[in-house]
């Protein structure tokens, strides 16, 4: 799910959240940033980025827990 919430992001965005950068830093940041979908697409519904953010919290246990939540959680939009 977690690769769920950046593959949201490559399509709203048109770019990954960590597109320049070396392959180690973008591992680091993976561990380290939290990228926010409304800094790349200001456009985009709060509840939208909220579900985003879910998807990819650090915590896997702050994440949906199986694809079915996430899928609900997406349908509103």
């Amino acid at each position: 799910l977690y690769s769920l919430g950046f593959t949201l992001y490559f399509l709203l965005a048109g770019r990954p959240p960590f597109a320049d950068g070396t392959l180690t830093q973008k591992v680091l940041w993976h561990q380290t940033r939290s990228p926010s979908l409304t800094d790349a697409r200001p456009d985009v519904p709060g509840g939208l980025a909220a579900v985003f953010a879910r998807l990819t919290a650090k915590d896997p246990a702050d994440r949906y827990q199986t694809p079915e939540e996430a899928a609900d959680a997406l349908a509103a939009f």
